[in-house]
């Protein structure tokens, strides 16, 4: 069973029914399933590969470490680092699927305090738009 019909966990309840005899329950206490934000944020993915765009995981780890006074747990941001790419081209192939287009977003915050990284995937349209609309 999954709690919650946001990205995560459908995203979850996707991956886990694609293993070979599982069955998947996704509870939500809305009436539909959550999309917040309109994107998701990863290191690299074949689409940040495709565009040229290289970011420094060892430069954002410091950053990262640094903006939580070195309290996060650092094998968690590695998690991420080194996986979010893998994820997102997963991801990737289940949007192009449904023909829904991605782009990756350009208008990253640098500023004297932290800066952001390039790697914003946002899809837009798709098959469920005119029914949200």
């Amino acid at each position: 069973m999954i709690v919650g019909a946001g990205l995560a966990g459908l995203s979850s309840a996707v991956s886990a029914a694609e293993q070979k005899d599982t069955k998947v329950v996704v509870v939500e206490k809305t009436a539909s399933w959550v999309g917040r934000g309109g994107g998701i944020g990863v290191i690299e993915s074949r689409l940040t590969r495709k565009l040229g765009i290289k970011n420094d995981k060892e430069e954002i780890a410091r950053e990262w470490m640094a903006l939580c006074g070195n309290r996060a747990n650092e094998k968690l941001v590695w998690l991420f680092l080194n996986k979010s790419g893998e994820a997102m081209d997963w991801f990737l192939d289940k949007a192009d699927a449904m023909k829904l287009p991605c782009v990756i977003w350009g208008g990253y915050y640098n500023g004297a305090t932290y800066r952001e990284h390039p790697g914003y995937h946002m899809f837009m349209g798709g098959p469920q738009l005119p029914a949200l609309q």
